[in-house]
Parts: structure tokens; C-alpha cells; sequence
């Protein structure tokens, strides 16, 4: 509007020069001089006006899609700058070469460029492909293999794909490729991808599960000598107890499948607690358990009988066999007597560990002596019927605690030897 008013007062300026100009001519009557220029001042004012209005017109292109307007451009590289880069974007989408030319018309006209009309353009450009949407695409390594309305369901998607694979010893879930998802224009038949994706058919998830195991560390043992005891005697001084040695091991998985097992250092989480033992170091020669002396089968035994040789009690058990025979210790122990002994004839007394005292007589031959150690089942005699005997035969009496003899069968085991009173 300033730039009218200025070009009206430089006109009128004009003009009013004129008239000076024309009054100065004298044949002309000054009314008549008068009249035509003002009709000529209106005619240069009209002038003035239209060239003012034609100096501030715009000429663009305006615009259709689909016979439809849509907008003004400044050019026609511009239009098809934005074409090119529909067509180019629109055959990616769909696979195959895509030209929209004929979709889109132009014409000049008067009018003004618009700002971000490009978009607009795009927007009805990509409108009127049927197989092309705005949605959201889910993206491998920046290539669209999914697609769902919104992008809130493609995040869920992908994170309910990825939950599938964890569980409470996962310490990490992701995923193989770079997945993304992008908001654009796709291809709609990616919407049937949707269950593919959930069965894990297009994206690869890697897990790290961590694995903890407890193992015992056994404890060491110190041993504590003690000459008053026996080597097989133990006294618990102090309880040992076990350690434990933490290890973790991370297992590595693809869409659940086990692809890697890895062991990380072993750390000591509890230390072992020695154990203190007191033991003797005396050797232990009894084992307080009796075996038969010799072979052969009994004649007679422990307590009453009626006979011609010996007492009328039997203060042990008569053992038939042959002369020679081996007569063995029953028990471990010391030998504390080794000889003749009266009715006995040749007699050997063995001491044991718990006190008891063993009888071997009627012997024909002796072959330990006093102080001698002997072992169960060691030979000490040879039979024989030395003393008070009619045959060859052992007479083998238990005294416990070196007391009164008691019945020897009582110690013994069962049914060993044959039964033959006499």
C-alpha cells in the first residue's frame, strides 16, 4: 500500500509538471488546457496504479495430485526434485520401479510459494499408492522386515520378543542385529509380518544367563599324638568344617539355543575350618574278639562232669585233635606264662588288652615265651597231652579280668566245632 500512495504522489508530481507545461501553450483556451490535463493526470494515476499492483504479483506453480490441488512450488525442479525423491522412496517400499509422474500436473499461475509444501506434496503422493502407508517399521540393520500401526505396538512387540528368552538368572537380553523403529512410510503387506516376529522368525535375541554353584572345600586335619592312648583311639578336639567355593558360569544363548558356556574364577566364599584330632601311639594288639584256639571237635565242657582224669568242674573246654597241631592265640596280646604247669602239663597264659586271660594247656610243645607279643591267630603251641590228659587235645579257658574262669563258648563263635562228649 506505501509503495501505491508513492508511486500515486510521484505520478501526481508528474502530472502537475505537465500542466504547467500545457497552460503555457496560448492558443489553447486555459479552461480547455485545464480539462485535458486532468484527464490526462487520471489516466497516468490509473497507469501508476497498475504498474504498482504488477510490480508486487508472484508467479508459482500451482500444483495437483490426482487433479487436486495441493499447494504452490517456485519451480518446476523443485516439483521435480520432490517427484524423483517420491519415486525413488515409494520403489524401495515396494520392490519394484514406481513413477507417479502422471499422477501429478502443474500450470503457472499467480500465487506464492508455499513453506514445507513439499511435505504436503509427498503426503498425496504417497496417498494415492494403495500398498503404501504411514507406519511404524520395525528395522534390521536399517531395512524394514515388520511393520504395526503405531509405534508403541511395534516397542511392545519387540519387547515381549525379547522377554520370551529371559528368566530369572538372565543378566542380559539383546538383540543380535540393530533393531529400530522408524516411523514412515511402508509397505502394508509388512503388517503380515507381525506373527513371524513373534515367533522369533526375523529378529535374533542373545541372553546371558548367570549361573552360581556352592562347592565344599574339604578341611584339613591336624593330628594331636598321645602316648597314653592306642593308635586307633580318636578324640575330637576341634569339629572340622567344610568351605565353600563359589563359581559363576555364564551361558550364552541365541533365541534359547546354548551356544557358549563360559567358567569365571572361583572365589572362596566361606574358608575351611581345620579339624583337631587327638590320637594315641600305642599299637593296639588285641582286637577284643575270640576265635577258636585249634581244630578238631569238643569232648567236653565248661563246668560239671563225672570222669577218671581231672577235676569234677571243668573250668574250660576240652578240643580233640592230633599231635601237632597248631594251637593259635585267640586273641592279641603278651604271653605272661610259658611252662609246665602241673595238671596242666605244658601251659601258656596270654594277657590281653582288656584285662582277660586266656589258658592253653596240655601242649607237647610251646613255642612263644613270656613277654613275647602275640597276634590273634598267631601259632603258640603245638597240641599235645602233657599233664593230666588221656588224648591229645587243647584245654582253653577264658578268665575275664583275670578273674574266675567263665564259660569260653559264651566268647566264641557259634557252631565252629563238632560236639563229642565223651
Amino acid at each position: 500500500m506505501r509503495r501505491l500512495i508513492a508511486k500515486y504522489t510521484e505520478i501526481k508530481r508528474f502530472a502537475a509538471g505537465i500542466m504547467h507545461r500545457i497552460s503555457a501553450f496560448k492558443p489553447l483556451d486555459g479552461s480547455i488546457a485545464r480539462a485535458r490535463a486532468d484527464r490526462l493526470i487520471s489516466l497516468l494515476l490509473v497507469c501508476a496504479v497498475c504498474v504498482a499492483m504488477a510490480s508486487n504479483l508472484n508467479f508459482a506453480l500451482a500444483v495437483s495430485v490426482e487433479g487436486e490441488f495441493v499447494g504452490y512450488v517456485s519451480s518446476v525442479e523443485e516439483l521435480q526434485s520432490i517427484l524423483t525423491d517420491v519415486n525413488r522412496t515409494a520403489s524401495g517400499v515396494l520392490g519394484y520401479q514406481c513413477d507417479l509422474s502422471s499422477e501429478i500436473s502443474y500450470k503457472v499461475a499467480v500465487g506464492t510459494a508455499q513453506e514445507n509444501i513439499e511435505k504436503t506434496i509427498e503426503d498425496k503422493l504417497y496417498g494415492s499408492i494403495e500398498d503404501i502407508a504411514n507406519l511404524a517399521l520395525v528395522c534390521v540393520g536399517g531395512k524394514a522386515v515388520c511393520a504395526y500401526e503405531t509405534k508403541a505396538e511395534a516397542l511392545e512387540a519387540i519387547e515381549t520378543l525379547k522377554g520370551k528368552y529371559v528368566n530369572e538368572n538372565t543378566v542380559s537380553a539383546e538383540f543380535a542385529e540393530t533393531v529400530s523403529v522408524v516411523e514412515g512410510y511402508g509397505n502394508k503387506q509388512l503388517l503380515a509380518c507381525q506373527d513371524e516376529l513373534a515367533k522369533g522368525g526375523l529378529l535374533n535375541v542373545i541372553t546371558v544367563e548367570k549361573n552360581t554353584t556352592k562347592e565344599p572345600i574339604m578341611y584339613e586335619t591336624d593330628y594331636v599324638l598321645d602316648d597314653s592312648m592306642y593308635s586307633d583311639e580318636y578324640i575330637t578336639l576341634t569339629e572340622g568344617q567344610y568351605g565353600v567355593l563359589s563359581t559363576d558360569y555364564y551361558i550364552t544363548r541365541v533365541n534359547g539355543e546354548l551356544t557358549e558356556y563360559k567358567k569365571s574364577d572361583s572365589v572362596v566364599e566361606v574358608k575351611p575350618v581345620k579339624a583337631v584330632i587327638k590320637t594315641g601311639t600305642q599299637i593296639r594288639i588285641s582286637t577284643g574278639t575270640y576265635i577258636w584256639p585249634c581244630k578238631g571237635y569238643i569232648s567236653s565242657k565248661f563246668g560239671s562232669r563225672s570222669g577218671s582224669v581231672g577235676s569234677d568242674y571243668h573250668t574250660g573246654v576240652d578240643i580233640v585233635g592230633s599231635k601237632g597241631d597248631p594251637v593259635w592265640a585267640a586273641d592279641g596280646g603278651v604271653v605272661i606264662y610259658s611252662g609246665y604247669y602241673g595238671g596242666y602239663g605244658n601251659l601258656i597264659k596270654i594277657r590281653h588288652e582288656n584285662g582277660d586271660v586266656t589258658y592253653y594247656s596240655h601242649n607237647s610243645k610251646n613255642l612263644v615265651s613270656v613277654g613275647d607279643v602275640v597276634q590273634q591267630g598267631q601259632q603258640i603251641a603245638e597240641m599235645g597231652r602233657t599233664g593230666s590228659a588221656t588224648a591229645n587235645h587243647v584245654h582253653f579257658e577264658i578268665r575275664p579280668a583275670g578273674g574266675k574262669p567263665a564259660d569260653p563258648e559264651k566268647y566264641l563263635p557259634k557252631g565252629v566245632l563238632p560236639v563229642k562228649l565223651c
